[in-house]
């Protein structure tokens, strides 16, 4: 028991100093390429004339000024520190779904925030299941269900796809991930499907 705590704690600290690192890159970038093609941008916007080019060129840069800013709130997103888990739950379904033709649902009821690093640990979780989605379950519909109740939390992420046989798909980076992350948190994640019948990923944390 004592020689697995202290894996956990290990781990626990390795996730710990990635999110500083996330954190560092997403401002360097929002900072450094971020600023130089706003800037680009805005040069663009004052000099283009009714070529065709220079429109092009401007919308290119204002494409890619966009591209930077959703990869630097991706890698932290700060309304996850500034406005909870329910808000930042539902940004990030939206950032990822809006385009996709795919409908979903955030029913979170979390009245009492929880820890920072958990708060980190089930968006990273839920920022995964939503990866997972969009390469691989051909869904039309995502529904996430999330509570504290007491000293327990829940998260439920569930896809109308068309599943899988779990023990016959090769285990990738993100998936082991997740359960990684949960295991680092000595919390239980679960994942159900079969072929044509989609997706539940269930994760349950004592507080």
């Amino acid at each position: 028991m004592e020689e697995q705590q202290e894996l956990r704690d290990l781990a626990k600290r390795v996730w710990s100093q990635q999110e500083l690192e996330r954190n560092q890159l997403a401002r360097d970038l929002h900072d450094g390429v971020g600023q130089s093609l706003a800037i680009l941008s805005r040069r663009l916007k004052l000099r283009r004339d009714d070529s065709e080019d220079d429109e092009n060129l401007y919308l290119l840069a204002n494409n890619a000024m966009e591209d930077i800013r959703t990869l630097a709130r991706l890698m932290r997103p700060t309304v996850l520190d500034d406005l909870g888990l329910h808000a930042a739950l539902k940004w990030l379904a939206r950032t990822m779904f809006e385009h996709e033709a795919i409908r979903y649902d955030i029913d979170v009821d979390v009245a009492e925030q929880l820890p920072t690093d958990l708060n980190i640990m089930v968006f990273r979780i839920a920022q995964e299941a939503f990866t997972n989605i969009l390469k691989h379950a051909h869904a039309t519909e995502v529904r996430v269900f999330a509570c504290r109740n007491g000293q327990a939390f829940r998260m439920d992420i569930i896809d109308n796809g068309v599943g899988f046989v779990y023990d016959a798909v090769e285990k990738g980076v993100g998936l082991s991930s997740m359960f990684d992350r949960a295991a680092a948190f000595d919390a239980n994640l679960d994942l159900q499907t079969r072929p044509n019948n989609g997706t539940q990923l269930t994760l349950q944390v004592r507080l």
